[in-house]
């Protein structure tokens, strides 16, 4: 698809949501129209509309901001495709995925077992990791594998790292004490997950994936 728009305002708090959803759907325009001044709350801090609308732009791959404008009365700010996108990439920005949730896997548990601070660190990784999954499901959406028999696999066993990436944020956010055995053995359980599936980028294996929890 070329273009898409969206109300921003009439969209919370769902709105970044959705722009999300327009961009994993390929389209190479999205207008999102947008209240000046207006004060939202997005990740845990207050902003102005047009900040949030900004920066969830600045975190879609491939897309460019391109205008600030004014129709029938309303503001608006858009973004359009700035490379096209090759479904070369995608194996690239798979294995790219799995790197940052092993790190999100590595740094959470060491920084709570030693009860350090992490919140900054684990938001980063967090962006980091929901960047790169919405592009392999834009790729995956718009151009599909080499190998078209894999594309149903590879799509449900990225929404599952993705969701194990929000799982390692919540640790993050809600972890106020020292972490007990039990919750480290589950941790190590889950890198060992996140190697099986980076092991899957240099031999794709069904019963690999199927086996996956």
């Amino acid at each position: 698809e070329e273009s898409a728009s969206l109300d921003v305002g009439k969209l919370e708090p769902i709105a970044t949501k959705i722009i999300g959803m327009l961009y994993k759907a390929g389209y190479k325009r999205i207008n999102a129209f947008y209240t000046p001044n207006k004060i939202v709350q997005h990740r845990l801090r207050q902003q102005h509309e047009l900040e949030m609308v900004k920066h969830t732009f600045s975190h879609l791959t491939g897309m460019q901001f391109w205008e600030l404008g004014k129709k029938e009365g309303r503001h608006y700010a858009s973004v359009i495709e700035s490379a096209k996108v090759n479904p070369k990439e995608f194996d690239n920005v798979l294995s790219k995925l799995c790197l940052h949730l092993i790190h999100q896997a590595e740094q959470i548990p060491e920084a709570l077992s030693q009860r350090k601070p992490i919140f900054d660190e684990a938001f980063l990784g967090e962006q980091l990791i929901n960047q790169t999954h919405d592009f392999c499901i834009r790729i995956l959406i718009t151009q599909g594998h080499e190998e078209h028999k894999k594309v149903p696999y590879y799509y449900d066993f990225i929404i599952k790292l993705e969701s194990l990436g929000d799982k390692y944020f919540r640790i993050a956010c809600n972890a106020k004490e020292k972490i007990d055995k039990h919750t480290l053995h589950a941790l190590e359980q889950s890198r060992d997950f996140i190697s099986r599936a980076l092991s899957l980028q240099r031999k794709f294996d069904f019963d690999v994936i199927i086996s996956l929890p």
